[in-house]
């Protein structure tokens, strides 16, 4: 990562972050390979691409095509390597098997939902002070 300073405001350092880092990449899942494994007591669907392994997260219809690629790309602000793919039908929201947030999502530590129709959200469960 470069760290430069801003010419306009000499105090305020900010962080230039790669494209690639942030925009999820897109592909049209006939295209890709997937297979079926187990995890978190249920069968997952799988694929590859670049050499990365990548789970399922999310199905959404294919008007939410906009919402869910909006999704993606606060998730892959935060660092998340993420796929999106789209059928005639639905597009589906992967996560990469090595990143923490799959693991939260399959285990159902976290929801990934689009509220609305423009601005998704990303909704972990509260704990229990009990």
């Amino acid at each position: 990562m470069i760290l430069r300073q801003c010419r306009y405001l000499p105090c305020t350092p900010f962080l230039f972050t790669p494209i690639a880092a942030v925009l999820p990449t897109v592909l049209y899942e006939s295209h890709l390979k997937t297979f079926k494994f187990w995890f978190a007591d249920a069968v997952q669907d799988g694929t590859h691409h670049n050499n990365e392994l990548f789970c399922r997260l999310v199905t959404y219809d294919l008007s939410d095509r906009g919402p869910a690629y909006q999704l993606g790309c606060r998730l892959g602000q935060q660092g998340y390597m993420l796929l999106l793919t789209v059928t005639p039908t639905d597009c589906s929201l992967w996560g990469g098997l090595r990143e923490p947030i799959t693991h939260a999502v399959l285990t159902g530590a976290m929801e990934l939902e689009l509220t609305g129709s423009v601005l998704p959200t990303i909704v972990t469960p509260v704990p229990n002070d009990e």
